[in-house]
């Protein structure tokens, strides 16, 4: 789709931009409304999430599965999908963030290809939601939805794959480390992220760690109505299955009220806890080890807000319930958060010019700042620094680390490795994190 320079002058998919209007208007009331005339607005967008492989940028409805290529003005469009404006109002938006124009019949063109791919809040996206909905609930197993795409699919690959992570040669043969009561680990692709997870996941293999069963935390990248977005789903990899912890499932439910799995289906397609799995598979040697896992839905929304977490009585209920009820279950348990960090650049809404090494070096010394609490276990400095900034990094991690804080009583850590990608154009990069954090009262925390 060709964009426009501005200053250029309006072409004919301009002139069939202003004809779709007119079927779209109601009639004249009198003279005066005719001056009046508001343009319709566009459908929301529903839960989608932006994605990029190589130097290709696409939207992926993480209810349906459907995906749609886009390119960097189309996902900026995309962005400004809120229900609310019209074509006209978000072209201009948009075209004040690009050194181009985009133009009102280009943002119709991109609803028209959105909605025929259910991604709208309309009557085709709605169905496409309940047929998702359908699927999922048929079948008491979450399969893998990133087998064969982010790792392999095969048995006998997959672990051969998983392995080749586990003996990071960068570990080197020091006194391996004391069991830790949390990992935060990255939620990337391993393609991007594998440096980081390799070196994590060997550091907790030399833990020896041992657990009863596995809390994970994830971000969803789908949003929720309510703190925690829980699921009754068993989780599939081509390693095999991971079992509920469903006495520990059951008791959330109770206590956070049935209308926690409303929003069960995010979970569908959700990667933040799938790429924790096969790790937890293979460094504990329990290919059926039980699970617990939870999707952080509004808590990040709070910051996003101006306010924090904890007073919002719904929120802080809900760390409340995690720490009691998963902090009284018998044995022991192993905690993991799986989290990115900031998210920057022109492909996340930034300013038009591709990152600089000055932007970068910003987002480090930002992230280190941030690291810094998180690995004091300070989750109220963990707050303080989103709130300064109004969260400009978007720190996509934010929620479960709060979560994984609250719930286990505010352990401290050590960092094992950071990393930081760049995409080619530098219109986007996104930084994550490998820690260790160990219960009160152990040396290797202080």
């Amino acid at each position: 789709m060709r964009l426009r320079k501005k200053g250029e002058r309006y072409g004919e998919q301009d002139m069939l931009a202003e004809e779709y209007l007119e079927t779209r208007r109601p009639p004249p009331f009198r003279a005066m409304t005719e001056m009046m005339i508001v343009p319709p607005v566009c459908p929301r967008l529903r839960r989608a999430e932006f994605m990029q492989e190589g130097g290709a940028l696409s939207l992926r409805d993480p209810l349906g599965g459907s995906i749609v290529s886009l390119e960097i003005h189309e996902a900026l469009v995309a962005s400004q999908l809120d229900g609310e404006r019209s074509a006209r109002e978000i072209a201009r938006v948009v075209s004040e963030s690009l050194p181009v124009e985009v133009s009102e019949a280009q943002v119709l063109d991109l609803v028209g290809r959105l909605s025929s791919a259910g991604f709208l809040d309309d009557a085709r996206g709605r169905e496409e939601e309940r047929s998702a909905r359908d699927a999922l609930m048929s079948n008491p197993i979450r399969s893998a939805a990133h087998a064969g795409a982010v790792y392999p699919a095969d048995q006998a690959a997959c672990r051969d794959f998983f392995e080749s992570m586990l003996q990071d040669p960068s570990r080197g043969s020091g006194e391996p480390p004391a069991p830790p009561l949390a990992l935060i680990s990255p939620h990337i692709d391993y393609a991007r992220g594998r440096s980081v997870y390799a070196s994590l996941w060997s550091r907790a293999k030399e833990a020896a760690i041992s657990a009863d069963r596995v809390v994970i935390i994830g971000t969803s990248h789908a949003g929720g109505e309510r703190p925690l977005v829980l699921t009754r789903k068993a989780f599939e990899t081509p390693l095999g299955l991971l079992p509920l912890d469903t006495d520990l499932v059951d008791g959330l439910i109770a206590e956070c009220g049935e209308p926690s799995v409303d929003d069960e289906l995010i979970h569908r397609l959700e990667h933040s806890i799938e790429l924790q799995l096969p790790f937890v598979q293979r460094i504990l040697g329990q290919e059926e080890v039980p699970i617990v896992p939870i999707l952080c839905g509004s808590i990040h929304s709070a910051v996003h807000q101006g306010d924090r977490p904890e007073g919002e009585d719904t929120i802080r209920e809900a760390a409340e319930i995690a720490r009691t009820v998963l902090g009284a279950a018998p044995g022991r348990t192993l905690w993991i958060a799986g989290v990115d960090l900031a998210h920057v650049g022109m492909h996340f809404g930034d300013g038009p010019e591709p990152l600089s090494d000055d932007d970068l070096e910003k987002v480090r010394d930002r992230d280190r700042v941030l690291l810094d609490g998180v690995l004091r276990g300070d989750s109220e400095r963990l707050t303080d620094h989103l709130l300064e900034d109004g969260d400009a990094r978007r720190i996509c991690g934010y929620a479960p680390i709060w979560l994984l804080l609250q719930a286990t009583g505010h352990p401290k850590g050590e960092l094992v490795s950071y990393g930081c990608a760049v995409d080619p154009r530098r219109t986007q990069a996104v930084s994550f994190a490998g820690a260790m954090l160990y219960e009160k009262g152990s040396t290797t925390s202080e």
